[in-house]
């Protein structure tokens, strides 16, 4: 997933799980990157997963590094919304070969060779079929041409 910005907010990074702020803030508690009242923990300005700084009016700002922090809360079992919201998260570069990877409620992944999730499909013989036709494409150049085309 590749992000239109380096540094968002929580409730931004929220958006990109469908959830709240509020729970992303829980969410970075329990993998330890914010202490229990909220601050920034070592570990979280040791990985370098923010940037804190002062604004205008003298508050005090925490911003996330999207590309370090939403790959960590996945990780911890956390699945992005899908789709992601188009103003926060880059569309998905398609890239083959292409896998199928299962997710919850019989929702299945079709992921390029890059990582990019291309597209989510419900049932394993969808998911494989649309598989087999993005790797049909992408192999003939066909892909690449079509993407040529409409961009």
């Amino acid at each position: 997933m590749r992000f239109t910005r380096q540094y968002m907010n929580m409730t931004e990074i929220g958006s990109i799980f469908g959830t709240s702020g509020h729970k992303v803030g829980k969410w970075l508690k329990e993998i330890e990157l914010r202490k229990e009242f909220g601050d920034p923990t070592r570990h979280a300005y040791e990985q370098k997963v923010i940037s804190a700084d002062f604004d205008r009016h003298g508050t005090y700002n925490v911003m996330w590094d999207s590309n370090k922090v939403v790959p960590l809360l996945q990780d911890a079992g956390h699945d992005p919304a899908s789709p992601p919201p188009a103003e926060l998260v880059e569309p998905p570069l398609l890239v083959g070969p292409f896998t199928v990877q299962p997710a919850e409620g019989g929702v299945h992944r079709v992921v390029g060779d890059n990582g990019d999730m291309a597209i989510s499909v419900i049932g394993e013989a969808n998911a494989q079929a649309v598989q087999h036709v993005l790797n049909v494409a992408s192999k003939s150049g066909h892909l690449d041409r079509l993407l040529q085309k409409y961009q």
